[in-house]
């Protein structure tokens, strides 16, 4: 039985959240609203498990003075260091910021937010921006303000200063004629990732992503607030700031960008030599389609270099008058939504094929080697 048991309980609730795609009944929603809950309760029991495991094999490290045991105890001080980070945010950030009555819970729905909401919150103490969307979270509600999007056409002197870390005019300008805050005062932070770009100014957060020529920015920002549920069950709903990772908490912030991605970007550089020395000896030219696999990478790699891809490329062939500028750039992507895209899909869907088989047979309990069998 103690095969049995797991092996029925983990087909049923398969079975069943699968079905539940197909019967949208408000039955089916609480049900796997509940089978959820569940799997949080135990994903915290494994996080235990986990976190325990870790705790042993470094303070056993420690004992023993085993090769390079320093490195156990950078990992207790970093262990330690984001939760009391995290715990100091909390501390600072208030917990209730106003109420809303509960004769207006029911008007709380997906789309636009209610004048009469809208009202009772603003009453309240809170400063809601222009145009507010409501999004169910289980049994909370989610506030926040509604994406703005525009696109607009991308000069090589935008993205050059894009990729310097500054702000062209012409850009500001952009913003400023879509009603948009990206004043000449405010301080404005880019962060480069590739060919996109995070601007931060003040609380508002721009994403940037540069395709075909074409520049699109999206405004975030971190004026969300969870509102409910009642701990007493009736009553007004409390309404909470929502705490977004990265974006809300100054000192989580802070060493999640200036601790955690500078080591990321040093990992990812020593892993570059590694790439080139596999790619070497991988990238061959001895037949056709290592010849293919090569120049394809050859040409991703130059025009992923702004260094190349930009001044290289101008200085040398900037003569020619009947190749576009960014003619790196497009043949870059071209190569990633043409022939690159066709092979992800095909990958893509090899891998859901393979999925599905492979949970089709742990459902049906021929595949037992989750049980450690």
């Amino acid at each position: 039985m103690k095969r049995q048991i797991p092996i029925i309980l983990c087909s049923l609730l398969g079975f069943c959240l699968v079905v539940r795609y197909f019967i949208p009944h408000r039955l089916s929603q609480d049900f796997e609203s509940t089978v959820n809950d569940w799997v949080r309760i135990l994903a915290v029991f494994a996080f235990v498990i986990g976190l325990g495991s870790l705790i042993r094999v470094h303070l056993r490290r420690i004992a023993m003075k085993v090769s390079h045991w320093q490195y156990s105890i950078v990992v207790f001080v970093g262990l330690l260091l984001m939760p009391l980070a995290a715990l100091v945010d909390f501390v600072k950030t208030p917990n209730q910021l106003a109420s809303l009555p509960a004769n207006l819970t029911s008007k709380l729905q997906n789309g636009p937010l209610p004048a009469t909401v809208r009202q009772a919150l603003t009453e309240g103490g809170l400063s809601l921006p222009p145009v507010v969307t409501v999004e169910s979270v289980g049994k909370r509600w989610k506030i926040q303000e509604q994406r703005q999007q525009f696109a607009t056409d991308a000069s090589s002197e935008i993205i050059t200063q894009l990729d310097q870390g500054k702000i062209d005019r012409i850009l500001r300008q952009k913003f400023s004629v879509r009603d948009l805050q990206l004043p000449e005062s405010i301080e404005v932070t880019v962060q480069s990732k590739g060919r996109r770009w995070l601007l931060e100014s003040g609380a508002l957060w721009y994403l940037l992503i540069y395709q075909n020529q074409i520049l699109t920015v999206s405004r975030d920002t971190t004026a969300a607030y969870i509102v409910g549920p009642n701990p007493v069950g009736s009553g007004d709903l409390p309404v909470y700031a929502s705490r977004k990772f990265s974006k809300q908490g100054s000192s989580v912030n802070w060493l999640f960008l200036n601790v955690y991605v500078p080591l990321d970007a040093t990992m990812f550089s020593l892993l570059a030599f590694f790439i080139a020395s596999a790619a070497y000896r991988a990238f061959r030219a001895r037949t056709m389609d290592a010849t293919l696999l090569l120049l394809a990478g050859v040409i991703l790699m130059f025009a992923n270099a702004p260094l190349l891809a930009n001044q290289f490329w101008h200085s040398v062939f900037g003569g020619l008058n009947f190749l576009p500028d960014a003619f790196p750039t497009l043949v870059k992507d071209w190569i990633l939504q043409v022939p690159g895209m066709a092979a992800r899909r095909a990958i893509q869907i090899g891998l859901a094929l393979g999925a599905i088989s492979q949970s089709l047979r742990i459902l049906l309990g021929i595949d037992r080697a989750w049980m450690g069998e």
